[in-house]
């Protein structure tokens, strides 16, 4: 029989488990809860199908309905694989978990110390999952900083207390501003393969990230065939400056397209880049460059 407080799992430890977390999660539901029913395992989706190994995930969900394998594929749809990597390898390196309690990353907030029910996913992705059977929506808490909601670009000033709408289909997920998210266009993405095209989400603010690329090999420490990238953004006099750094390392990916979403954006910042698409109605300017692993800066029009 399916129990549903046991889907808080991964955030929900006592305080000083919660620091030892997850460093990373696989979708192995019948091993970690038997065969729970189909509503169960929907919900179960949201933990650990968005931020999970999916390459297999197609073979793992065949025995649920169609329902549950739409959510699944819906999840998968985020392509957030290479992000995840990159949080593997920030595990392996310092011991960093991939899914953390608010409070590591907010220690001076103390409203943060007793949420069970939200995490973080690295420093830059806050998910609130619905962990409640037939809830359509829930409180969730968004610590000192912008916030961007993942799924509309609404921009949101913390620290406050949301009742945000949600469903096993659209887990209410928040990302910091600042953040620059890597993922991709590739169905079945796995940590050894080339990121072509490698897609680069960049909400404005103060921040960045440094991207692994290599195989489970290189990233446990057996093999020396990775590269490192480091991005970086600022927003200053009205511009908003992204910085590519070059990239490291002994694996060289081969040149590839690389495709830059800076999201939050006005029309005018598309007028110095002639090629870019804007999307008005998302305030997203989609510019495609080819990535040869050189440095480079660009910088587009930003009010604040």
């Amino acid at each position: 029989m399916s129990r549903w407080n046991r889907v808080e799992l991964p955030v929900s430890q006592p305080k000083p488990r919660r620091f030892m977390a997850l460093p990373s999660v696989k979708t192995m539901l019948q091993a970690c809860f038997g065969m729970p029913n189909n509503e169960r395992v929907a919900q179960d989706i949201q933990t650990f199908v968005p931020f999970a190994d999916t390459s297999h995930a197609s073979v793992e969900f065949q025995p649920f309905d169609a329902k549950v394998a739409a959510i699944c594929e819906r999840y998968v749809q985020l392509r957030l694989q290479p992000y995840l990597s990159t949080l593997q390898w920030e595990m392996s390196q310092r011991g960093m978990p991939a899914l953390r309690p608010l409070l590591h990353h907010f220690p001076d907030d103390p409203a943060t110390y007793t949420i069970p029910d939200q995490m973080m996913v690295g420093a830059w992705l806050l998910a609130a999952p619905i962990y409640e059977p037939k809830h359509t929506c829930r409180t969730v808490y968004l610590p000192q900083g912008q916030w961007y909601d993942w799924w509309n670009e609404t921009l949101i000033e913390g620290p406050t207390t949301l009742l945000v709408q949600g469903s096993t289909e659209q887990m209410p997920l928040f990302v910091r501003a600042g953040a620059i998210i890597p993922n991709t266009s590739m169905r079945a993405y796995v940590p050894g393969c080339v990121l072509d095209p490698l897609i680069l989400d960049v909400f404005p603010g103060v921040g960045g990230l440094t991207l692994y690329e290599g195989d489970q090999a290189a990233m446990m420490g057996d093999s020396d065939q990775f590269c490192i990238t480091t991005f970086r953004q600022r927003v200053c006099d009205g511009r908003l400056c992204v910085v590519f750094g070059e990239q490291s390392g002994l694996y060289a990916p081969p040149h590839r397209i690389l495709v830059l979403r800076v999201h939050n954006l006005d029309r005018i910042a598309a007028a110095a880049y002639p090629t870019a698409r804007y999307d008005a109605k998302r305030r997203v300017l989609t510019l495609e460059l080819i990535d040869d692993g050189r440095s480079r800066q660009l910088e587009f029009a930003f009010k604040v």
